[in-house]
């Protein structure tokens, strides 16, 4: 929109003969859409009515100014020389035209709201010239800090110096260096096209090696969000208004991708699993975001994610129920100018975890997600499909209730040893829907000693036939932190345990989490460590025998898990300090044994597929506790058929 009072003045010498027409117009400030432009003066003349028009245009506003001078055929011409000659056809039109310190947010006037916030300024020259429908062009423009914000991916692009050729085919800004926010860096191929001056329309690429992608947040793209940054290419194509958008990139170190999982139900919690049945479950209805408005743009993105991109699917923020997870995978999220949003693709986890949530606050777990689980999208992305196992590895508990049915004629030192506290791993498997999984568990004993394995399989093979007990003993472990026996009934002093159990566990993740976050500000800046994680747990459990006489213990864990040169090394160190209330478990100094525990791992090569890995583990056994130290190496990869192993075509 135009704004600002014009004046002008026509003379002619002759009105019947049309002879020295002259106009002069002025404005003493010239807007457009709110911007100050400076003063503008126009000077036309013509010998007669219908002889060529000579003209000049000046606008100024200090340093920046616009000249433009030139010569026009009107539509009644007539030749006096060649009437052959382009220049003596009628609407024949011959411009200069020059502009110095010109601001570039003029383009927004065509672009936005694709861009904004647009800073910088254009110098240069341009020849216009030849008939209306086919005008050739000729110059030069050299851009200078310039700055622009795409505001659907929320990224600012910087750009020095450049010098952009112009010609009838293109506004050309090969070659043009374009920084992100953090200094990284990318290079344009192409520009703006049109045909002699027509059909304007976007044909520029963007190459880099690593760039900032997106940079938004959920207030900003409430359906997807985050930070992506690899390398690869951005197109740019089409007209301004209807623009099209396509991305090709590898992700990088520092991409974080992250995906709410909406919905709604008929109650004031919010629960993700339960162990009730199907038709007991409350109702649950999507709730679809709405997208952001994106006004005649197409966006696709085609993303080769690596292990160096973290995902997040977001069930419940409020109580943390989320999945975390790094892993491989070719993702196409598709947002099309009518607001519809489809993502295809299939992502594998190579590591991850999942906080599972029950009674709100009340209970939550963190659950290690399996490598090789996968989540396939087909068009709707809250319909991808999970097929995931994780298994939660804070359980450390004796085996004696599970099994004491079988332990009746068993010799003391058995029954002793499965009073012991073992590693229990419960495992969860989501399978289906992403917004209705099907949800299943299973119990395993990675440490438990030889001499107790064959009761203990004797008794799981019994509990996967029966899903509702199976289900009960997850319960127990879930909320007690051990077994249920069978005719299981609650003391005082166990009802005791389970509040205290909670609470602790409750005050043991804030603690572990806010230590992280703290002691991560302090330890990354100086790009030796990029991560730490800690993790403590304290629990007191009872093992009730057939007596009814429940026999209580104690037990402290802690761990620390260092993340070293961008994540490619591995440190994990932790200790478990078990008091024995009875001294009716095996005990090394006064009723407590310290078992200490570290895993180191290094990723030899950038693909992550070649591993090495030390340990050092504390196991129980009848005599006491025993350690395992060991080194391996491991190499990972994903093939059809050995020729592609051995890299044969």
């Amino acid at each position: 929109m135009f704004d600002g009072l014009f004046s002008m003045r026509l003379s002619i010498d002759d009105i019947f003969r049309m002879d020295n027409l002259e106009l002069e117009g002025h404005m003493d400030s010239l807007r457009i859409n709110g911007d100050h432009f400076g003063e503008l003066k126009l000077l036309a003349h013509a010998d007669q009515w219908k002889r060529p028009v000579f003209a000049s245009l000046f606008i100024e506003n200090g340093s920046q100014t616009l000249a433009a001078r030139g010569r026009y055929n009107p539509p009644n011409y007539r030749a006096l020389a060649n009437p052959q000659l382009l220049s003596e056809q009628p609407n024949y039109l011959n411009i200069d035209v020059e502009v110095a310190d010109y601001p570039v947010r003029v383009l927004e006037y065509w672009v936005a709201p694709a861009i904004h916030d647009t800073e910088g300024t254009i110098t240069g020259q341009a020849r216009f010239e030849g008939l209306p429908q086919k005008i050739e062009v000729n110059g030069w423009a050299t851009a200078r800090d310039v700055a622009t914000t795409i505001t659907y991916l929320n990224t600012r692009y910087f750009v020095k110096e450049h010098v952009v050729r112009i010609n009838s085919h293109m506004f050309d800004a090969t070659g043009a260096t374009v920084y992100d926010e953090l200094g990284n860096t990318a290079t344009v191929r192409g520009g703006i096209a049109h045909d002699n001056l027509r059909k304007l329309r976007l044909d520029c690429d963007l190459i880099t090696d690593r760039f900032l992608a997106m940079n938004t947040t959920r207030e900003l793209n409430p359906v997807y969000y985050g930070t992506a940054i690899g390398g690869g290419i951005v197109r740019f194509r089409g007209p301004f208004k209807l623009a099209e958008i396509e991305v090709d990139a590898t992700s990088g170190p520092g991409t974080h991708l992250s995906i709410p999982i909406t919905y709604e139900q008929d109650a004031s919690e919010v629960r993700f699993i339960t162990f009730t049945n199907a038709t007991d479950t409350l109702a649950q209805t999507k709730k679809e975001p709405a997208l952001p408005d994106i006004r005649g743009l197409n966006l696709t993105l085609n993303l080769h994610l690596t292990p160096d991109a973290r995902m997040e699917l977001i069930f419940d923020e409020r109580t943390g129920d989320i999945l975390r997870g790094t892993g491989e995978g070719d993702i196409q999220i598709i947002v099309t100018r009518n607001g519809d949003f489809n993502m295809y693709g299939n992502y594998e986890v190579t590591e991850g975890e999942y906080l599972f949530t029950m009674m709100s606050l009340l209970l939550n777990k963190p659950f290690i997600v399996r490598p090789g689980g996968t989540i396939t999208w087909s068009g709707d992305p809250f319909e991808a499909n999970l097929d995931i196992q994780a298994v939660y590895e804070g359980v450390n508990t004796s085996v004696y209730t599970l099994i004491q049915e079988y332990l009746l004629i068993a010799p003391a030192e058995i029954v002793s040893l499965a009073r012991t506290p073992t590693e229990v791993d419960l495992t969860m498997y989501l399978k289906g829907s992403l917004f209705h999984p099907e949800i299943t568990f299973d119990i395993s004993f990675p440490k438990i000693p030889q001499e107790l394995r064959n009761y203990v399989e004797t008794k799981m093979r019994a509990l996967r036939q029966d899903p509702n007990e199976l289900n009960r003993q997850v319960f127990g472990l879930l909320m007690l932190g051990q077994f249920l026996p069978t005719n299981y009934n609650f003391q005082l002093q166990q009802v005791a345990d389970v509040g205290f159990n909670t609470l602790s566990e409750m005050i043991a993740n804030q603690l572990s989490f806010y230590l992280t976050e703290l002691v991560s500000e302090w330890v990354t800046d100086d790009g030796l460590i990029s991560g730490i994680d800690f993790d403590f747990s304290y629990n007191t459990f009872a093992t009730q025998g057939l007596s009814q006489v429940a026999n209580s213990a104690n037990e402290f864990q802690g761990r620390v898990k260092t993340y070293l040169f961008n994540d490619r090394a591995v440190f994990n160190i932790g200790a478990n300090v078990g008091f024995n209330g009875n001294q009716t478990l095996p005990t090394t100094n006064q009723g407590t044994f310290v078992a200490g525990e570290f895993i180191f791992e290094y990723f030899l090569t950038q693909d992550r597929r070649l591993r090495i890995r030390a340990y050092h583990l504390s196991e129980p056994e009848i005599g006491g506790r025993r350690t395992k130290t060991g080194i391996g190496l491991s190499w990972r990869a994903e093939f059809d058929s050995l020729r592609e192993v051995f890299g044969k075509k």
